[in-house]
């Protein structure tokens, strides 16, 4: 059933005319990176055999482990057109301006966290969000105060379902931008909001 309050339900997007698809990936030991990124893009190529898929307009999506994935995949192909990644571990070894070989990224990105997250510090996606605006790349960082690596508060999972969604829409189906995604709110500001 779709829900508003669960932004990895499929139906959500199906409903509003995304096709998904869920690969499944084989790991090799020591290549958790690269296996991602030989079993999706594999994966996705034969999908594209179908006739109905636009391969200009590929999204690519990922919570923890599967945002890891997704950020690595798009350090290694311009495949999809863009990605989110919620909770995503980006930096591995304090690599500053060299976080998964961020300056080959051409996917937008958009990464969500919560600033309470016990599994993933969501310094993690700072790392990488100023990495890829020093870089001129765009990259979106939504940070949810006081959650933890799984967004659940009610207004949360509503505020972050509608904007994963509105960003899809604009980058993969191509409507009109919200005002969010291309102006933004500095984290100053929002704090001076609440």
């Amino acid at each position: 059933f779709p829900s508003a309050s669960d932004l990895y339900n499929t139906m959500n997007y199906v409903l509003q005319g995304y096709f998904v698809f869920q690969p499944d990936i084989t790991y090799e030991v020591n290549r958790p990176g690269e296996s991602a990124v030989d079993c999706v893009t594999a994966a996705v190529r034969q999908v594209l055999k179908r006739e109905d898929i636009d391969p200009a307009r590929l999204g690519l999506i990922g919570h923890s482990w599967g945002a890891y994935q997704t950020a690595y995949i798009i350090t290694q192909t311009p495949l999809f057109a863009a990605a989110v990644a919620g909770a995503p571990l980006t930096d591995m070894i304090s690599m500053y301006n060299s976080i998964y070989w961020a300056e080959n990224i051409q996917t937008p990105l958009l990464m969500i966290f919560g600033t309470e997250d016990q599994a993933v510090d969501w310094s993690q996606g700072l790392e990488m969000y100023i990495t890829m605006r020093r870089l001129g790349k765009p990259c979106i960082l939504l940070t949810y105060e006081g959650e933890g690596h799984t967004i659940g508060g009610q207004m949360n999972t509503l505020d972050q379902t509608g904007r994963v969604m509105d960003y899809f829409d604009y980058y993969l189906k191509k409507t009109v931008a919200a005002d969010w995604i291309l102006e933004g709110r500095t984290y100053l500001k929002k704090k001076g909001e609440e």
